[in-house]
């Protein structure tokens, strides 16, 4: 769990950094919410579905699957949804606290 707090899956060589049209979408996605925060954005192919990890450094995960513009445009608008709610703060708080 102490793992997930940090986010350090991304520096490892099990995921990328997405730097290509993704990233322009996902940035469009993050004006339209009025999200600052830096939320990174990865491939790789240990991901089935895409998700959101991490509190410290969150970042979206995408697998190694293609997406259309739209796809990944709801993609990201569902992620950082949960962003947005502290979703993954009380996922850790329950998780914690079934311990």
């Amino acid at each position: 769990i102490l793992r997930d707090w940090s986010s350090d899956v991304c520096s490892s060589d099990l995921y990328k950094a997405v730097t290509d049209r993704r990233w322009e979408i996902y940035q469009e996605v993050c004006r339209e919410q009025h999200i600052r925060r830096k939320i990174g954005l990865y491939e790789g192919d240990m991901s089935l579905t895409p998700s959101m990890q991490g509190i410290l450094r969150p970042g979206i995960y995408l697998g190694s699957m293609e997406y259309s513009e739209q796809e990944l445009r709801l993609i990201f608008m569902h992620e950082l949804t949960h962003f947005l709610h502290r979703d993954l703060w009380m996922l850790y708080l329950l998780q914690l606290l079934s311990c």
